[in-house]
């Protein structure tokens, strides 16, 4: 279960801040949220509705990764860890697409992974060579729970006009939660984080583009999760509880 901020790459153009859950059976829902440009513009976090050119890419789906191999003896990387993404749902296109990377360890002493990989540049439509920083996010136990908690939420069904397609994912991992929610053109993100404000603890919400709906907010967001569980939002939109992980 990962929670992971991505640091400035060589992308060019330069990818914004980043967040990335993943969990235990290797969902994984990705943000990419662009910066203020102007002082009138909100800074994450924030409540503040953000408008869709915010958002630089939002997508999900899952991840089949094979672990790095290292010499017995001499305790040196001799495979780097590999991991594919297949987005199920992505703000940029209605189509499956993958992409793939090799994780490197700096040996700079920091907690920082290098990520290396094939990927389709968004600016220029085309798979290029990428290069990207990654460092995992401590993950927070929230008051009451007894374990650290993870969830998945995903939803797939048809849309009210011919041809609509309904796709979307949320995810919990300690105290982050983040969605994306696609019906039809519409594209909606939602991020959520738990944590303390002016000495009142709970869920606050970080950031929100579009105007689609979602079925969990600050109010319910410490709901009890099962798997199987089914939670329907005020648009009507069925949402599924695919996976609920615990760990110490």
């Amino acid at each position: 279960m990962t929670p992971r901020e991505k640091i400035p790459s060589k992308f060019t153009p330069p990818s914004p801040p980043t967040l990335v859950l993943t969990s235990a059976a290797k969902y994984f829902v990705d943000t990419r949220i662009y910066l203020p440009t102007s002082p009138s513009e909100a800074c994450l976090p924030t409540s503040v509705q953000l408008p869709d050119s915010r958002l630089e890419w939002g997508f999900a789906g899952t991840a089949k990764s094979t672990a790095a191999i290292y010499n017995p003896d001499t305790a040196e990387l001799e495979k780097a860890a590999h991991t594919e993404w297949t987005h199920w749902v992505d703000n940029k296109t209605t189509e499956e697409v993958r992409d793939e990377g090799y994780m490197y360890p700096k040996d700079d002493g920091s907690d920082e992974v290098l990520e290396l990989g094939e990927m389709v540049n968004p600016a220029r439509g085309q798979v290029e060579k990428y290069e990207e920083c990654w460092v995992d996010l401590d993950s927070v136990m929230i008051p009451g729970d007894q374990q650290f908690l993870s969830w998945v939420l995903r939803t797939v069904e048809r849309g009210s006009d011919e041809g609509e397609v309904v796709k979307g994912m949320i995810m919990k991992v300690g105290q982050y939660v983040q969605g994306v929610l696609r019906k039809g053109e519409e594209f909606g993100v939602r991020r959520w984080n738990w944590g303390v404000e002016n000495d009142v603890s709970g869920w606050r919400s970080t950031a929100r583009i579009g105007q689609l709906d979602f079925p969990i907010g600050e109010d319910n967001l410490g709901m009890k999760m099962l798997p199987g569980i089914k939670i329907k939002g005020a648009d009507g939109i069925e949402w599924e509880c695919v996976e609920v992980f615990n760990w110490s």
